[in-house]
This record gives structure tokens, sequence and C-alpha cells, in this order.
């Protein structure tokens, strides 16, 4: 037989949930919703609404947000034009190699960047 897990503070109460950012459980007496998940004290609210924030920021600065540029594909496209233009430059005198192939690889992963974002919907 399993035992149900109780609240941390009412350990004779059965847990309705668990804190999103400290993973006690919680009663439904201790239950607070933060809005972005359950929260045992105001601490762990506090917490929690800065990881949100920080990942609404994350998401808009990948361009992982509908309508938003994605900056990561452009910064991939832009050194990777910018290293196939110095390769293709010095490649007389045999120093250009290297510096092509770096360039059309971030041309390559500024690309595919963009055709995820078109195919996951956030990019159209």
């Amino acid at each position: 037989m399993v035992n149900p897990m109780k609240c941390f503070l009412h350990t004779s109460a059965d847990a309705v949930g668990s804190c999103k950012f400290c993973h006690k459980g919680l009663c439904a007496a201790c239950v607070g919703d933060s809005g972005y998940g359950l929260a045992c004290s105001e601490s762990c609210k506090a917490e929690l609404l800065s990881i949100k924030d920080m990942m609404t920021k994350s998401k808009m600065l990948y361009g992982q947000t509908k309508g938003r540029f994605p900056i990561l594909a452009i910064m991939l496209v832009s050194m990777g034009g910018l290293f196939s233009v110095i390769g293709l430059a010095s490649i007389k005198t045999g120093r250009g190699i290297f510096p092509l192939g770096i360039g059309l690889l971030f041309l390559m992963l500024g690309v595919l960047a963009l055709i995820n974002q078109r195919r996951s919907g956030i990019r159209s």
C-alpha cells in the first residue's frame, strides 16, 4: 500500500499538491497559487514569479515568442556572412579555408534556426 504524501506543515493532512519551487507537500489550507504554479510561502511565490519573468525574457531573446524576430538566427547568419567574407578574401594566402568553413557552418545553423522556427509555428 502506498502512503499518500503529507503536508510539510500539517503532518496529519494529505497533500493536494507540491510547491513548484521547493517541492514541499501542501494541504488545502497551505496551498497558494502564484499564477505560475503552487507556492508554499511568499518567498517561494516571489521566486516562481522571478523564474517566470526570466523564462519570458529568454523566449523573447531567442525569438521563441510569436511575432518576435529571431535574434539568434540573425546573429548566426551575420557571423556566417562575416567569416565567409574573411575566408574568401584570404583564400589566396592559404589561410582562408578555416574562416570560410566556420562561416558556412554559421550560415547553415542560422538557416536551420529559421526553418525550425517556421516549422514550430513561432514565425510564419
